[in-house]
């Protein structure tokens, strides 16, 4: 059996929903369904629950609730039953990891091997604004393959061209991104040049807030700092929220280790922000627990 090498980032440990929701149970089943032998280049594949639950050591039964979970639940995946095949709607973003035309040529044939229209019309939906905001440049190229074969497929030009413009303002999809939650920090628009965002600023407060030294030019921090700024969030809030969870966390063994830009800035940025300033932190130990958890 020839080995198909899957890319896996070790931010997956450190992704918001999986530090925040996934259960061990959870986390094993997102890493088999990246890296399990029947997957494909564009994360679109057969997946029968009877071999799966061989491979993991589940019941079906066990299997067909992940499944279910991972659809309603956490919006990562979309199951056809009519075809047994699975979409893990962001793999693309890791499983493409350079271009050229020999990957090109993999992700036409896997995807001339679906049969469910739907869910690869799901998977360019999810992708989109990923795409139209990627600085990697074969990414657009990856975006036209999808537009050729839905086309082929029959699908109206004008609901392609509409998703476009839609996502261009739907901030769920840098909401519920994961597993990844990040989006490249570029735009492949012409449009007039926007002022520079103070990635420098921000960090530069948090590190003097929380006694940590972040840079400033790490891409995550900058995409999460972009995010918050697509949402109309200004400088200000950011430094309120830097406080409010200082004064919460800092002297705090068990919370200090979530002041980080991951946490601080990313989709629970509103709550935190709306809290109150926080009183002094509570004590694990006491058998109290701390308000406004990070998970």
């Amino acid at each position: 059996m020839k080995t198909v090498k899957r890319v896996v980032d070790t931010a997956f440990w450190e992704d918001e929903k999986v530090v925040d929701m996934f259960s061990p149970e959870d986390k094993y089943f997102m890493l088999y369904l990246m890296t399990n032998p029947h997957t494909s280049q564009v994360g679109i594949y057969k997946l029968l629950t009877k071999i799966s639950a061989f491979e993991l050591g589940h019941s079906g039964e066990t299997v067909g609730v992940l499944l279910d979970r991972f659809e309603s639940k956490y919006g990562i995946i979309k199951y056809d039953s009519k075809t047994h095949e699975v979409a893990v709607l962001n793999y693309l973003k890791y499983s493409v990891v350079k271009g050229g035309k020999p990957v090109e040529d993999v992700i036409k044939r896997d995807l001339s091997e679906v049969k469910s229209t739907e869910l690869i019309k799901a998977v360019y939906e999810h992708m989109s604004l990923f795409w139209q905001r990627s600085d990697r440049y074969f990414d657009n190229n990856v975006k036209d393959i999808f537009e050729d074969i839905l086309l082929k497929r029959k699908e109206p030009k004008e609901i392609i061209n509409d998703n476009d413009n839609d996502n261009d303002n739907d901030n769920d999809n840098d909401n519920d991104d994961s597993y990844h939650d990040s989006y490249h920090d570029s735009s492949n628009s012409p449009a007039k040049a926007e002022p520079p965002l103070p990635y420098k600023e921000i960090v530069d407060y948090l590190n003097q807030k929380a006694g940590t030294s972040y840079r400033a030019s790490g891409k995550k921090t900058q995409s999460l700092i972009k995010a918050r700024y697509n949402e109309s969030f200004k400088l200000d809030d950011f430094k309120q929220v830097i406080d409010n969870k200082v004064a919460e966390w800092k002297t705090d063994n068990n919370m200090a280790k979530y002041l980080r830009p991951e946490t601080l800035f990313g989709t629970k940025f509103e709550s935190y922000l709306n809290q109150s300033k926080a009183s002094s932190p509570q004590n694990y130990g006491g058998g109290q627990v701390a308000d406004n958890l990070p998970w």
